[in-house]
């Protein structure tokens, strides 16, 4: 099966007809249709329904498409990492990180990468622990930062941190008081929690549920934004990991109170994909992503970092001089 037959048959199933797609490859129509063929032969299976308005494609043939970007991109990175293999890295890199930090990490690393290493494209994804650990498993990242990610198959997973859960609210509702809560309290309080695919979520239920508590779930929400601006506008409280609510305690808008009767911890782990090449444009952007980090440490952002030792991962860019902690805070 040939590269070039591939990447006919991506733009055929994107073109969604053989008109189309003859016209953008300035390839007769009969030839492409004769190429379908032999493919559905060759794998023995119909890729397309052929319909008046054009192709559409079968399940198997949605498989297939999948298949067919992946070799055909893994491809392009292998020429460019042999191109450049002396010179900077270049290509295209798929990173995920945790909704909770996202804002956190996201800009300054891709404000970085493309001062340092402009030939390559960052595709930024934030997703919460489910739908990442979705995407680790369909081979679609390369790189990111993600929590419990020591069971995910298909990654090599470093541990960054561990992070604490905290109870956090609005500044001056009810709860907004000195000291710490119990969990019990916590779990009256009206709570707006993550969906129950969430990581987060489904370990507080499983506490709850041990300790013959009932969580007072107003309300369920994804999107860690707009759950901190639930917060902030006083419409309900949270359980969350420490560091996914600081962004919202430095602007003012936020507590957060410790629950000492709640020892569970979140694990932050920085993930590379062992289905992907490891090219130098993943090792790069794998290492400005500890670089960020380590910045977000020092400022007291997210807890202090496991020690790790020099892995062969690394790629050897220089630490970025930082400003005084207490000079940032004043800035962000």
């Amino acid at each position: 099966m040939k590269l070039k037959n591939l990447n006919t048959f991506i733009e055929i199933a994107q073109a969604g007809s053989l008109s189309k797609a003859a016209g953008s490859l300035g390839i007769a129509q009969p030839a492409l249709s004769q190429l379908v063929a032999n493919l559905e032969h060759q794998l023995g299976a119909t890729l397309f329904h052929r319909r008046t308005t054009g192709m559409e494609l079968t399940p198997a043939g949605e498989m297939f498409l999948k298949y067919a970007k992946k070799i055909s991109s893994d491809l392009e990175q292998a020429r460019l990492d042999v191109k450049h293999a002396s010179q900077v890295p270049a290509g295209e890199v798929s990173v995920v990180i945790a909704a909770a930090i996202a804002n956190l990490l996201a800009p300054e690393l891709m404000m970085r990468a493309e001062a340092l290493f402009p030939d390559v494209k960052i595709t930024v994804r934030r997703a919460m622990s489910y739908p990442a650990a979705q995407l680790i498993r369909e081979g679609q990242v390369d790189v990111g930062i993600v929590p419990g990610a020591k069971s995910m198959s298909n990654v090599k997973a470093e541990l960054a941190y561990i992070d604490e859960m905290i109870f956090a609210g609005g500044i001056g509702t009810p709860l907004d008081q000195p000291g710490p809560i119990s969990f019990a309290e916590a779990c009256r309080a009206p709570l707006v929690l993550p969906s129950q695919g969430h990581l987060t979520h489904r370990t507080i239920d499983q506490v709850a549920f041990d300790r013959g508590l009932h969580l007072n779930l107003r309300t369920r929400q994804d999107s860690s934004s707009l759950l901190r601006k639930l917060l902030a506008c006083g419409y309900a409280y949270t359980i969350m990991p420490r560091a996914g609510m600081l962004e919202g305690v430095r602007e003012g808008k936020l507590f957060i109170r410790q629950i000492p009767d709640l020892p569970l911890t979140r694990q932050m782990f920085v993930i590379t994909s062992t289905d992907r090449p490891n090219s130098a444009a993943v090792r790069a952007v794998r290492t400005l992503l500890w670089q960020q980090l380590e910045r977000l440490s020092a400022e007291g952002i997210v807890p202090s970092l496991v020690p790790r030792e020099p892995s062969p991962n690394d790629y050897p860019i220089p630490a970025p001089v930082t400003e005084d902690a207490s000079v940032r805070a004043r800035t962000i």
